[in-house]
């Protein structure tokens, strides 16, 4: 899959639309794959990826499949496996409509005046006067109206981004969340044969090892499991007693006096105490390196029993 979206990059965006100064992607294997990262470093883009289970942090582009997905549910067929045959047209079809947040035609933004239809051969085009006698003059008319186009587009989305900043802001709520806060994290899944509006949609608790600026954070269960880096949407303060699991637990941790509980070692904790140190940045966390080792786990359903 790597070689394909490397692919597909060089010869469709960067051959003919140059390369970026920044590239945002998910944390999907193809795009952290040692093949994209050189790839990025050939063509000096610095690479940037998101939060993982966080679509919100690029959100215009989740947007944008939205509004795709619904243009291609009206014509796909039933079956729905002629989706890419539709793609094109429908494609088209959204470049010639204009925005919204700008109030120009992706068409118009990008190639500095509209593309000839079908429709407007069978209505007819209005008829522009050609005042450019030269290649010159040409070039300097298509560079006020383009200049003209991206000046009043720019206004358009600043004015369309604090609406909707203003409409964000209504349904959240800020918290932060400092080192060794005890948290719960928003983890939804559906299994077969149960209701979703039963479930516990928040697992845990988590422990909050370290804060990646501005809004997400390095959670670990216990000294011995595998951190990893979740947005601070997906954490809820915990307010039950303090779980076991490291050093300085009520149980099977380091008491307050410094000793072992439990007749555990002290050496025993030592070791793994600082394990999260071990995620170095966002990028290790997403790319899974210097990670403990794997290891089995107990079923969930068997968590309530003392085996």
């Amino acid at each position: 899959m790597a070689p394909t979206v490397a692919r597909a990059l060089m010869t469709h965006v960067f051959s003919q639309f140059g390369a970026p100064c920044q590239l945002l992607s998910d944390c999907a294997p193809e795009f952290e794959s040692e093949l994209f990262q050189q790839l990025m470093r050939w063509m000096e883009i610095d690479k940037l990826r998101t939060t993982a289970y966080q679509p919100s942090t690029n959100g215009a582009v989740e947007r944008f499949h939205r509004t795709l997905n619904r243009m291609l549910g009206k014509v796909i067929s039933d079956a729905q496996r002629d989706w890419d045959d539709y793609l094109p047209s429908v494609m088209a079809a959204y470049r010639a409509t204009p925005h919204e947040s700008t109030g120009y035609s992706p068409n118009r933004l990008l190639l500095g005046r509209e593309v000839r239809m079908p429709l407007d051969v069978l209505m007819g085009l209005p008829t522009v006067e050609n005042t450019e006698s030269t290649a010159v003059e040409f070039v300097n008319k298509t560079k006020e109206r383009m200049t003209e186009a991206y000046t009043l587009a720019r206004e358009h989305l600043r004015v369309a981004a604090e609406h909707q900043k203003s409409y964000y802001d209504v349904r959240v709520r800020h918290t932060e969340f400092r080192e060794g806060d005890w948290v719960w994290y928003w983890y939804p899944r559906r299994y077969r044969a149960k209701s979703p509006k039963w479930q516990k949609s928040y697992v845990g608790p988590y422990r909050v090892m370290r804060k990646i600026p501005p809004t997400n954070y390095v959670s670990q269960k216990s000294d011995k499991a595998k951190p990893f880096v979740v947005h601070a949407d997906k954490l809820k303060k915990y307010f039950g007693p303090t779980p076991t699991g490291f050093p300085g637990s009520p149980l099977g941790g380091v008491g307050d006096d410094g000793s072992a509980a439990n007749g555990v070692a002290d050496t025993q904790s030592e070791g793994n105490s600082n394990a999260y140190k071990d995620v170095a940045s966002h990028d290790d966390a997403c790319m899974g390196r210097s990670l403990p080792a794997r290891r089995r786990r107990r079923p969930s359903y068997l968590n309530e029993y003392a085996l």
